[in-house]
């Protein structure tokens, strides 16, 4: 994790190195090894360092190639460096050794491949790469998102960050708000992937390119799964051995820095597995072992401290829990980001990340992942009577019952008509039956003029894979929601000089969920059946057999009362009334409010962006129609499979 910033004018007129550095003053939590800036009359690049591999140690950024003036500022870790060492020297393009950091190595791939480049690597990265002799500038960023990158165009000029408020503060002006994305936020709906809080500042999607020409601005998607993928085998075990052999390569690729590793350990299989092969993995090396990190309620339904003393014993790791933590960051937040507070949830955390930092943690590795791809999809129901398979699927609703995972006949049934409904039906059946995803305190005239049912209904709903429950299982993992919830979790732990590492998100591992029978991730109402057997040695018995992980609906409670919610909703706000009927919305807050563990998270949403618009919108003049979706000199192209 470290910082880029930038600014190019594409007509030519000269930029301040001074401005960028104002930007990266912004974003110096991200950078605190040092930094520099490259400048070159209209362009000038910035990065601020956090040195995490053994190779980065001592490396100054931006990198540049003084005989083409070509730079590059990259933040990332690149995971395939002997593969692209060895194609980078077939093409003659010879790196200088094997212990280059990875940026001097992804320079050299930039200059053969161009753009290219980006789908050869593999790891978690965000960079620029400044193309001197083409004069074109390419941004890229890594296949599932995990390092920010976003951007803004304005006529001429050209600013990249990895943090939004590093391009809504001076030297650049603050945009208007961007109605439509916070439409989204106030539904609890995120559906946009690019879009933020002000118009005309994006981020750039998962796996896709910016690339700047004097004359162009556009966004290509370098990399996509393969939905006609298939793993196939004979047996279970073979399942297995392919799942441990990813996950351990996944994350050795991650155990690659000689600072302090941490695992943020939740008592839930996915970080009890990432745990159990961290610890094997580093014994291997002859590594010191991850220390584990858990937050815990005492006395409350979502503390898992049983299940996680368990896993932490079991992987033979020393842990640490933070209890009932104590959380008042959410308004310094909104002042710093000039962004929504950092979700409860993850605010919980940070008492744990201040805690693995004095600890010396550089890298703090997460089960994140488990869900998007190994989870399974109850859409296999559709599956079934597509395939007239009635006997399996009575068999199927059975063991989901007696499991507890089938979430509700209605459900259930919902999610066996509706993967099968072309769109049309889709519509007429939500018309029947009043089914609206836009709640009622949202003013009708603020849902029309953002085109606000559109934003939530078109969306996509097949993705050409063969089967119902992997497009479903697709849709919802690279849903906006999803990717919003990484970046704030990005955003949280980088205030700590540290960053999260991911292995279940791994390009590969992702690759393999997704080809996997649905067996493989649901099977006699148990979901992640893949990752249940084949952490049989790893994880302990009561942590792989336990069904659904616990509620978090606690840091949500103590958040809003701490917030004093319902003062903040039912205040007058010129913006926030544009948006919402506060007597409404109020309504809506007392029928939830008190009932014990009840995850509210649609007035959390709404006290979100109520406390964004009181501190950035009520003092100064708002737009009448601000900008909704791309600016007209930014264009899509369909990208490359891969």
């Amino acid at each position: 994790m470290s910082a880029i910033a930038g600014v190019w004018r594409r007509g030519g007129r000269p930029v301040h190195g001074a401005d960028v550095d104002r930007m990266l003053d912004r974003q110096a939590h991200r950078g605190p090894h040092g930094r520099g800036v490259w400048k070159d009359l209209s362009i000038a690049v910035g990065h601020a360092s956090l040195q995490v591999t053994p190779e980065s140690r001592g490396e100054r950024q931006p990198l540049v190639d003084e005989s083409t003036r070509s730079v590059l500022a990259f933040d990332g870790r690149l995971d395939n460096r002997e593969e692209v060492i060895r194609a980078l020297d077939a093409a003659g393009h010879h790196t200088r050794s094997s212990t280059d950091a990875d940026s001097e190595i992804v320079l050299r791939a930039c200059q053969a491949w161009g753009t290219d480049a980006p789908r050869r690597l593999l790891g978690d990265f965000a960079f620029v790469f400044w193309d001197g002799p083409r004069r074109r500038l390419l941004g890229a960023r890594d296949a599932w998102g995990v390092r920010p990158f976003c951007y803004r165009v304005d006529g001429d000029r050209v600013a990249w960050a990895s943090q939004v408020h590093a391009l809504v503060q001076a030297p650049l002006d603050q945009p208007p708000p961007n109605e439509g994305f916070i439409a989204e936020l106030l539904c609890s709906i995120v559906n946009s992937t690019d879009e933020t809080l002000y118009s005309g500042v994006y981020r750039l999607p998962a796996a896709c390119m910016l690339i700047v020409t004097p004359d162009a601005v556009r966004i290509e998607k370098y990399w996509s799964l393969d939905p006609r993928r298939e793993v196939r085998y004979q047996d279970d075990r073979q399942y297995d051995e392919h799942f441990l052999a990813l996950l351990d390569e996944a994350v050795e690729c991650r155990l690659r820095t000689d600072a302090p590793v941490g695992i943020m350990l939740s008592g839930g299989i996915d970080s009890s597995i990432v745990a159990g092969v961290a610890a094997n993995v580093s014994t291997r090396g002859g590594r010191p072992l991850p220390r584990a990190f858990s937050l815990i309620y005492p006395g409350y339904p979502c503390s898992e401290q049983p299940f996680i003393e368990a896993a932490a014993t079991h992987a033979g790791l020393e842990s640490v829990c933070v209890a009932n933590p104590d959380v008042d960051s959410y308004e310094d937040d909104v002042r710093r980001y000039r962004d929504l507070p950092t979700h409860a949830a993850g605010a919980a955390s940070e008492p744990v990340f201040a805690l693995a930092r004095r600890q010396g943690v550089r890298v703090m590795l997460t089960g994140l992942g488990g869900d998007e791809w190994f989870s399974g999809h109850q859409s296999r129901y559709a599956d079934l009577v597509r395939r007239g398979r009635f006997i399996r699927l009575c068999r199927e609703i059975r063991d989901d019952v007696r499991n507890d995972a089938l979430n509700g006949w209605r459900r259930a049934l919902w999610n066996t008509v509706r993967p099968m409904m072309p769109d049309s039906a889709l519509a007429l059946a939500r018309r029947a039956v009043g089914h609206s995803p836009i709640p009622s305190w949202i003013r009708p005239s603020f849902a029309a003029r953002v085109g606000l049912r559109d934003r939530l209904y078109n969306v996509p709903r097949r993705f050409g894979f063969p089967t119902h429950a992997q497009n479903e299982q697709f849709r919802e993992a690279v849903a906006g929601f999803s990717i919003h919830g990484y970046e704030m979790l990005d955003r949280s732990i980088s205030q700590y000089g540290m960053e999260a590492a991911h292995p279940l998100n791994d390009r590969r591992l992702m690759e393999f969920g997704m080809a996997l029978p649905e067996e493989q991730r649901w099977r006699h109402g148990t979901r992640k059946a893949i990752m249940r057997r084949a952490g049989a040695s790893l994880v302990a018995p009561s942590v792989r057999t336990r069904g659904e992980n616990a509620s978090y609906a606690r840091p949500y409670d103590d958040a809003m009362t701490r917030l004093r919610a319902r003062e903040r909703l039912g205040a007058p706000g010129a913006a926030f009334d544009q948006w919402v009927d506060r007597n409404v919305l109020l309504a809506s807050y007392d029928r939830i409010a008190g009932t014990p563990d009840a995850y509210d998270w649609p007035h959390w949403m709404a006290l979100s962006v109520r406390l964004w618009s009181d501190q950035l919108l009520e003092d100064r003049p708002r737009a009448a129609e601000p900008a909704v979706g791309h600016t007209d000199n930014v264009r899509h192209v369909k990208g490359r499979q891969r």
